[in-house]
């Protein structure tokens, strides 16, 4: 059974908690909103977990 976006564990901690830069997150989305925005990718979910903890989760898709 796939997952959907609400039934997506929230966000647990703040990238710096875990060793992560909020700018690198930052940078990993507007890399993936120009492969949409040039219409290389309809849409995309972004989850980035470290250390068992979910410190990014974004959906992201082209609105026209």
């Amino acid at each position: 059974m796939g997952r959907t976006v609400s039934s997506v564990q929230p966000i647990e901690a703040a990238p710096e908690d875990v060793g992560l830069a909020s700018e690198g997150l930052a940078r990993l989305q507007r890399h993936i909103q120009g492969y949409i925005d040039q219409g290389k990718l309809p849409g995309a979910i972004s989850m980035v977990q470290r250390r068992g903890k979910v410190v990014h989760f974004r959906p992201t898709a082209h609105v026209t």
